[in-house]
């Protein structure tokens, strides 16, 4: 039960935290929870670098593979490791690298561990989100591992969007350029 008060001891310790925070000279955090996911890190962090120039990332330890070869992965500055105090669930996971660093930059990334960057779709997004204030989130064109058609779930969700929808079905190669960097999704 969270009462008035334990509401407030919560704000003075996300205040704290807040503080504690040192990673404002980026606009962008990547949070990466991993999760026996050692075999696909390195692939996601290479792509994810070479193809965006202004993010801070936060791998999460989420348990499962050797921690020293996780933390063999940190870059200060670049790339922070925080180890996760047990497996915790998705969301809880990505909670505690908001809590442990990214609550002080303009924007917030969550990915999967097998993540693979073939465009600087970050840089689009946050260049979208910049130009746009009024809107709170936005959604890559997502494609599966290989790259070779469009993800489910993102087709899914695209569907909202018939001249969207009308285009993907056209395959992964279909020429988008002429849609606008921003098609308004309920």
């Amino acid at each position: 039960d969270l009462t008035a008060q334990s509401w407030r001891e919560k704000g003075v310790w996300v205040s704290q935290m807040l503080k504690k925070c040192r990673c404002g000279f980026k606009s962008a955090a990547v949070v990466i929870p991993l999760h026996q996911g050692i075999i696909w890190i390195a692939n996601a962090l290479n792509s994810l670098r070479t193809h965006s120039r202004r993010c801070l990332i936060f791998l999460v330890d989420n348990g499962g593979q050797d921690s020293e070869s996780v933390a063999s992965i940190g870059e200060p500055g670049v790339v922070n490791v925080l180890t996760a105090p047990r497996t915790l669930p998705f969301a809880e996971v990505n909670n505690l690298a908001l809590l442990n660093g990214c609550l002080n930059v303009a924007y917030v990334c969550f990915l999967n561990q097998d993540t693979i960057s073939r465009s600087p779709w970050l840089d689009a997004c946050v260049e979208c989100l910049e130009r746009r204030p009024e809107v709170g989130a936005v959604m890559p064109l997502i494609t599966n591992y290989d790259g070779t058609a469009w993800d489910e779930a993102f087709f899914t969700c695209a569907k909202a969007s018939p001249e969207l929808v009308a285009r993907l079905q056209e395959g992964v190669s279909a020429e988008l350029s002429d849609l606008p960097d921003f098609i308004p999704v309920p």
